[in-house]
């Protein structure tokens, strides 16, 4: 025999109430010495972000037969409560150092350091009580620090300039998902050398 066709409706509604925080700053400091060519300069960027959102979700799925008869419904009733606080900074130095006549030497730092915090749970409505929906639940705490040490040596000519450099990374991730109490923590270091030429 054929296959009855189904019919169905959907009945949706979801409503949000979020609020969104966010700060950011730059600082530079620039300084000069009494030797021509020696320059110290420092840059501190600062971010703090805040997201809060509660929501909630209300659905009728209801299935039919040829003959509009009903067959079956599902009802879904949600409760979403979520929370997310970012934070970041980061420092940058730079020293330049005049070596020889157009030769100059400069070392450099970066450090970045940003953290996210994240709580969101979700509450299936089942007969006037709420219970906590893990699988569409999630709460974590990541931290990711990234280091960056190098110098170069500069030689600049007016029909010829060179620049060879080697810079040091090192990455860590830190995280920890709390739900299914998992811990991650992996570090990266590479080396990174660098050639750079020109000339008319």
């Amino acid at each position: 025999g054929q296959a009855k066709a189904l019919n169905s409706r959907n009945q949706r509604n979801n409503q949000l109430d979020q609020n969104n925080l966010s700060f950011n700053t730059d600082l530079l400091y620039r300084m000069k010495f009494n030797k021509k060519g020696r320059t110290l300069s420092s840059n501190f960027s600062f971010r703090l972000g805040n997201n809060d959102l509660d929501g909630t979700l209300e659905s009728v799925s209801s299935f039919f037969d040829q003959n509009d008869g009903l067959i079956s419904s599902d009802t879904i009733s949600q409760i979403n409560e979520q929370t997310n606080d970012q934070q970041g900074y980061g420092l940058r130095l730079v020293y330049t150092e005049p070596l020889f006549k157009r030769t100059y030497l400069t070392l450099t730092y970066d450090l970045q350091q940003n953290s996210d915090d994240l709580d969101r749970q979700v509450f299936d409505r089942v007969e006037s009580i709420n219970e906590f929906n893990e699988q569409l639940s999630n709460q974590y705490k990541n931290l990711y620090t990234f280091h960056n040490a190098g110098f170069d040596i500069k030689y600049n000519k007016k029909d010829f300039n060179l620049t060879a450099g080697l810079t040091a990374q090192s990455t860590n991730i830190n995280g920890d998902l709390i739900l299914t109490n998992t811990t991650l923590d992996r570090s990266f270091f590479n080396w990174r050398p660098s050639l750079w030429t020109s000339w008319d």
